[in-house]
């Protein structure tokens, strides 16, 4: 359980700050801690722009219990007093940006640094690529050094007078831990290929295909494993509004030759302009932590809400709040 209350403000262009007073419960006691943040932005010229930010957690209060059992570790991992620290650029143009940050997080019992670099094209009108990258090197008392990166690609196609849309992303993840006795490295390939047709103003079919090859290495024993998604999904437009849809996905296992599904119905609701809620039942389902973001696959209930941010969404959002 966790209470907090705090206060953000802008006391000069391009800066924010935040301070918070927090009071958290788990298994280990309770705590109370101070929270203060800093971020300040500053617009070199028309093109590029320089960043800097400030974190820190200070306890003001423990109180900790003796733990139930000693052999079992805790399921919330015990507080810490941390300060992080970022620095990070960015450069646009016309039809291409780029951007990267570097940061830092020193704790008590971690020490965490990381390197977040990011690129976006626009070739022709229509089409865009990026590219990224995240890689994250951590230290701990507890387990050692670990290593995690994901390197990205993707892909837009979605030209105005085309019945289709393509999506597409391309991720390279990557794992290492090492302990005094223990030794783990996993990665894995995963492809997401969206496309979107629509046949006339009141009917869309959206399409997915997923794939991903992982390996894993435990000490000494070697595992790996191809597994792919196909799914659809149509949907209709009763009013200018309100919608209604159907969907289906298969995930296939080829190493273990094992086959989920995942079949439901949805009604959607347009709040307002570009943004829309849906409210769905999934009558079977499984999960996927590489191919969930996209759609909800789970078996039970689910609600759905999409956002479309472009030049004039914050304005209409902010009119909408306001009546």
């Amino acid at each position: 359980q966790g209470t907090r209350v705090g206060l953000k403000t802008r006391p000069w262009v391009g800066s924010q700050v935040g301070t918070s007073l927090e009071r958290k419960y788990n298994e280990n006691g309770q705590r109370v801690l101070a929270n203060l943040g800093l971020v300040q932005t500053w617009q070199v010229n028309e093109r590029w722009s320089v960043s800097a930010g400030l974190d820190r957690s200070q306890t003001l209060l423990k109180e900790e219990v003796p733990p139930f059992n000693t052999n079992v570790p805790a399921a919330v991992g015990a507080f810490e007093d941390f300060t992080s620290v970022s620095l990070g650029t960015s450069y646009k143009q016309a039809y291409w940006s780029w951007a990267t940050r570097i940061e830092t997080r020193q704790a008590d019992t971690e020490k965490k640094w990381g390197i977040t670099a990011g690129m976006y094209v626009e070739p022709e009108q229509g089409l865009g690529l990026s590219a990224g990258a995240q890689i994250f090197r951590t230290d701990t008392v507890a387990s050692g050094e670990s290593t995690q990166g994901d390197l990205r690609l993707g892909l837009a196609y979605r030209p105005w007078q085309s019945r289709w849309i393509f999506l597409d992303r391309l991720d390279y993840i990557f794992e290492e831990q090492t302990e005094d006795t223990f030794t783990f490295d996993t990665w894995r390939l995963v492809n997401n290929l969206n496309a979107n047709y629509k046949p006339n103003f009141k009917t869309q079919v959206a399409l997915q295909y997923g794939l991903k090859y992982v390996q894993a290495r435990f000490d000494q024993s070697l595992y790996a494993g191809f597994t792919d998604l196909t799914g659809i999904e149509a949907r209709y437009d009763l009013t200018e509004r309100w919608d209604v849809g159907v969907h289906g996905s298969v995930l296939h296992s080829w190493n273990a030759d094992q086959l989920d599904y995942s079949t439901g119905l949805s009604a959607g609701y347009q709040v307002m302009t570009n943004a829309w809620v849906s409210v769905g039942y999934n009558f079977v389902g499984f999960r996927d932590e590489d191919f969930n973001n996209g759609s909800f696959t789970a078996q039970g209930p689910f609600i759905r809400f999409r956002f479309k941010m472009d030049q004039d969404s914050a304005r209409r959002a902010l009119t909408w709040f306001e009546r």
